[in-house]
């Protein structure tokens, strides 16, 4: 009853007589070919149940690692020996000082939370100053940026408006010349 429930992957070896369990729970070894299994049953058994597979740890690599692990462990226990931090010895006294009576520290408690209040507000205070000044100065930097870009503008406009000017001078004195070689022109043609 109990093996019929759970699906435990079964080893098959040849020339003995399992009970099979479930029809889920057929076991077959992996691969079939008959190297591979001279190969695996020399070295370890591959078990296919279903969605599992099983696959044996190797034992001596197995026994390897357990052996590395509990001298790690021996010598970790070791060194927590030799590293411990010696018991700490100081002489008794009262809490929250020497000859401090109820009523006195109660009075300084009182007194230490009011000025951690004011304290707290202080340092608001001056972190929202601080912020604000920052933002001031990027403002201003950003400004001055700003500024120098207009003015590079416009001295770029003044001098393309000079240039223009003075290919417009140009071209009145040349039209004038024009007019007045052709006022000359119709003169002396007639």
């Amino acid at each position: 009853m109990l093996g019929e429930n759970r699906n435990i992957p079964r080893r098959e070896t040849p020339g003995r007589e399992t009970n099979p369990g479930p029809s889920c729970c057929k076991a077959t070894v992996l691969p079939t070919s008959p190297l591979c299994r001279f190969y695996l049953s020399t070295v370890r058994l591959i078990v296919v149940s279903g969605a599992f597979t099983v696959i044996p740890p190797n034992q001596s690599r197995r026994s390897e690692i357990k052996a590395v692990a509990q001298k790690e462990e021996e010598e970790l226990q070791r060194w927590k020996e030799t590293h411990k931090p010696p018991p700490l010895q100081l002489n008794p006294e009262r809490l929250g000082g020497g000859d401090v009576t109820l009523a006195e520290a109660r009075q300084r408690q009182f007194t230490d939370l009011k000025c951690f209040k004011i304290q707290k507000k202080l340092k608001k205070e001056d972190m929202d100053k601080k912020r604000r000044q920052e933002e001031e100065e990027e403002l201003q930097k950003m400004k001055a940026k700003q500024r120098e870009k207009s003015e590079c503008l416009k001295k770029m406009r003044e001098q393309e408006d000079e240039r223009r000017r003075e290919q417009l001078h140009q071209d009145h004195i040349r039209s004038a010349w024009d007019q007045v070689h052709l006022a000359l022109t119709t003169v002396s043609l007639s």
